[in-house]
């Protein structure tokens, strides 16, 4: 079967590859309420900054037959460990978060524009980031800002033929 460009493990991988090449933010944490749980009781640090992914969205756009894209919503935060009573962490922790989001979304941008990856190439659409400062109610006390970005990836709907046991009968027409 083919491998989809701009799917969730494609974007969740880069964001990863993201995150190992600074020193700011300590870990990638995926959609899973498990992965999360996991990562605030053991793999991390109380002071470590989180990549945690919390949206993600797709569809199909484009009204003729011979360009089809796949229009990619992600959601994502950079958050804290924070103590609900303690106002001065929690601060710092916005202020960072805002600062190291938007220095992703820069380099978002950069790859972008640069081709250094084929799916991303000229798909990234700075008009659609938006961010707010975020508090998430859990055991450990979240605070943070929250990103959504919108990604513009080309998503052939072309049938796989390796996919369907019966391509002998349209097999032809592709």
């Amino acid at each position: 079967m083919k491998k989809r460009d701009g799917s969730y493990r494609t974007i969740k991988n880069y964001l990863k590859n993201l995150v190992s090449q600074t020193d700011h933010i300590k870990e990638v944490i995926g959609l899973s309420r498990t992965e999360l749980n996991n990562n605030l009781s053991s793999r991390t640090k109380p002071e470590d900054p989180l990549l945690v992914l919390w949206g993600y969205e797709a569809k199909l756009d484009g009204n003729n037959k011979q360009h089809t894209r796949g229009v990619r919503k992600i959601t994502f935060s950079i958050v804290y460990r924070c103590k609900p009573s303690d106002y001065a962490a929690q601060e710092k922790a916005y202020e960072l978060s805002e600062l190291f989001g938007v220095n992703l979304i820069s380099r978002i941008h950069w790859d972008a524009i640069t081709h250094q990856y084929r799916w991303l190439s000229h798909e990234f659409d700075k008009d659609s980031v938006t961010w707010n400062l975020v508090e998430y109610d859990t055991a450990n006390g979240l605070f943070g800002c929250e990103f959504t970005v919108t990604l513009t990836i080309k998503d052939s709907l072309s049938v796989d033929p390796d996919f369907w046991k019966d391509k002998k009968d349209y097999c032809n027409y592709i």
